[in-house]
């Protein structure tokens, strides 16, 4: 995991389509799909080994789909999913 994650500190991002800059609180956003899973293993393992609670706001559906719960934002309105324990982690 190491090797395909190297130094991600120093990636260089990508500008945005429409010209918006990327952000820093986005670490998977401009990753391939990977290295997208790399972080995200890395942050799931560091939350199961310190026994803390993982927050992750994201866009990326695949990535939405890997938590136990998920909370929603429609037009001012939350709403929260539970994973039924038949469904897949990945």
């Amino acid at each position: 995991m190491s090797g395909a994650l190297g130094d991600w500190t120093r990636h260089r991002q990508l500008p945005r389509p429409g010209g918006g800059q990327p952000r820093r609180d986005e670490p998977t956003g401009n990753l391939d799909e990977e290295t997208r899973d790399d972080v995200v293993n890395l942050l799931e393992s560091m939350s199961r080994f310190r026994d803390l609670t993982l927050v992750i706001v994201t866009h990326d559906s695949a990535v939405a789909r890997r938590a136990p719960r998920i909370a929603l934002i429609r037009n001012g309105r939350l709403s929260i999913r539970q994973r039924e324990r038949s469904e897949s982690l990945a």
